[in-house]
């Protein structure tokens, strides 16, 4: 079906309560229509020219808003043209299917809510680790920005060697988002527990240069980053020693 934004308020800011997805939307209240093409309480213009378009036959139709525990409404739930068990006659909702259908919007609220709510908390934590490499980098002049590269270049890595058919690498895969995910917190936490002495400042240049050499020997015999299809190596984890 094709898919169309409605307006819950108009230009003026006036609720838009001419279509019955807003009206139950902006209402928070359940609509049963019996028959489309006789109802005038709302425009159901979009119906009826679907209709023809398509060929298919609109007659009764339900709607139900999704409100969440706080009030919320999140979405609506619209049904259309119920039929008769058996002979597959159309007819209109009834209290049955009432019932039944704001238990469903009920039950699906609370599942979208909870799904909104982990994607928030989600994004937090990706945000806090982000920060927390920033001011990693942040501590040395010499080595700025290289917690926000080591991400990048290992994600490239990481994506070349899941592309791998053949060699020391086929059988290594990341089939899920998660599996993407818990390689990138590794790789943006690679640095987290670092000595204060692996992030040596000099006055000068020679020195500069000493403390990346310094910098770079310490990620090769301390570091070990590593990518197979181990658990903890699958999520990109950079171990530091003590």
């Amino acid at each position: 079906m094709p898919a169309f934004e409605l307006p819950l308020h108009d230009n003026s800011g006036a609720p838009n309560e001419r279509h019955v997805s807003t009206y139950v939307a902006l209402r928070k209240e359940t609509v049963i229509i019996d028959d489309v093409y006789s109802e005038t309480r709302f425009d159901l213009s979009g119906t009826r020219r679907f209709d023809m378009e398509s060929g298919y036959r609109t007659v009764s139709m339900l709607c139900v808003p999704l409100v969440a525990h706080g009030g919320e409404v999140l979405g609506v739930l619209q049904f259309m043209n119920a039929t008769e068990p058996g002979s597959g006659d159309l007819i209109r909702f009834s209290r049955q299917n009432l019932r039944f259908v704001e238990a469903l919007a009920s039950q699906s609220a609370v599942a979208l809510e909870n799904h909104n709510l982990i994607d928030s908390q989600t994004a937090l934590i990706d945000s806090m680790i982000e920060i927390l490499a920033g001011a990693i980098d942040a501590k040395s002049a010499y080595t700025g920005g290289h917690c926000a590269r080591v991400p990048e270049l290992a994600l490239m890595l990481a994506e070349q060697a899941n592309a791998t058919a053949e060699g020391p690498l086929a059988d290594f895969r990341f089939e899920t988002e998660e599996q993407w995910r818990e390689f990138r917190i590794g790789a943006w936490l690679h640095d987290c527990g670092k000595q204060p002495e692996c992030q040596p400042r000099h006055p000068d240049r020679r020195g500069a240069v000493q403390g990346q050499r310094a910098h770079r020997a310490d990620h090769h015999h301390a570091g070990e980053f590593a990518v197979s299809q181990e658990p903890a190596a699958r999520s990109g984890i950079c171990r530091h020693s003590p």
